[in-house]
């Protein structure tokens, strides 16, 4: 039973992986509301509320499994803010609820800084996020989602997060 059962779930990834893709994703995202959860309060954390600023233009470049209802993708995903980008790895889960699409993410532990300022980081840190989007046509996507950047080391007492409106162009490739 056993065997059968692994042989039942080795077909299964490479059917998954027989029709999976390539995909990028471009787009711009609107920050609506950034803060900062600190749990240095004994009664549970205070909000710090940061002033919102200009939209920044992202990018994702994604390996895709659609497994039926759900489709699955890793890849690296980066935000610019002009004069300086990062970028860093990531895993994530979208499904399709008739024209809106679930998506979750989460990735980091490295990432890759450049610009004016080059560097390479690692640490024991990580951003979620969550979106819901509207699909108008076959690739562009209007929606809303919350980004958080949590983890130990300099993030073990403070959670930055934002939440966000996002236009988004996605293309297979």
């Amino acid at each position: 039973m056993k065997k059968c059962m692994a042989t039942l779930f080795i077909l299964a990834l490479a059917a998954a992986g027989a029709s999976a893709q390539f995909r990028i994703e471009v787009g711009i995202d609107a920050p609506l509301y950034l803060g900062i959860t600190t749990l240095d309060n004994p009664t549970g954390g205070d909000t710090i509320q940061i002033p919102n600023f200009l939209p920044f233009p992202s990018a994702q470049l994604a390996y895709e499994a659609d497994l039926g209802f759900l489709r699955t993708y890793f890849g690296v995903k980066a935000y610019t803010f002009i004069v300086e980008s990062i970028a860093w790895p990531y895993f994530g889960l979208e499904t399709d609820l008739g024209p809106l699409t679930l998506s979750g993410s989460v990735g980091g532990f490295a990432f890759a800084i450049f610009g004016l300022y080059n560097t390479f980081q690692t640490g024991m840190f990580f951003v979620t996020d969550v979106a819901v989007h509207y699909r108008l046509g076959q690739h562009l996507r209007l929606g809303v989602g919350a980004m958080g950047l949590m983890g130990q080391s300099a993030f073990s007492v403070a959670t930055p997060y934002a939440v966000y409106a996002s236009a988004k162009l996605t293309f297979p490739l």
